[in-house]
């Protein structure tokens, strides 16, 4: 009968466990979303109908409509770089971002770019704006 008792005690604590689990996880994934479709809807009001330079593009290009993505490749993580990756080549894009070709640049905050990369870009002519998962870089008009 000891048995039993146990393992009835045992299963709701196992339950409960994974409920918690679950719950918080579903939180992450609808907080990560929020941030996501706040990002997207910049893209709707700032691209100006120029490319846009995005690190993680595949997510952006996911979901969003806009079709004017380029994929930022940093080219090493722990010192990343302005590239894109074209036919297993990297281009070097500052030029670009120098004359203004992309409308917003979106940099991971993750990503160890410094302040003199963040001034550089201010520089070129874009200011920063950021939420809590994206600096964003908008050229201004």
């Amino acid at each position: 009968m000891k048995i039993k008792f146990d393992k009835i005690i045992f299963l709701p604590i196992i339950l409960f466990v994974f409920l918690i689990y679950f719950y918080n996880n579903n939180l992450n994934n609808s907080y990560s979303s929020n941030i996501i479709d706040l990002t997207v809807k910049d893209i709707y009001k700032h691209n100006q109908n120029k490319p846009i330079l995005v690190d993680g593009s595949h997510i952006f290009k996911y979901y969003s409509k806009y079709n004017k993505i380029d994929n930022l490749n940093i080219n090493n993580p722990h010192e990343p770089e302005f590239y894109v990756r074209e036919n297993y080549n990297n281009f070097n894009v500052m030029e670009k971002i120098k004359d203004n070709f992309y409308s917003m640049i979106i940099l991971q905050k993750d990503r160890k770019y410094n302040s003199e990369q963040f001034n550089l870009l201010i520089k070129y002519g874009y200011y920063k704006y950021e939420n809590e998962k994206y600096n964003i870089f908008i050229v201004k008009k």
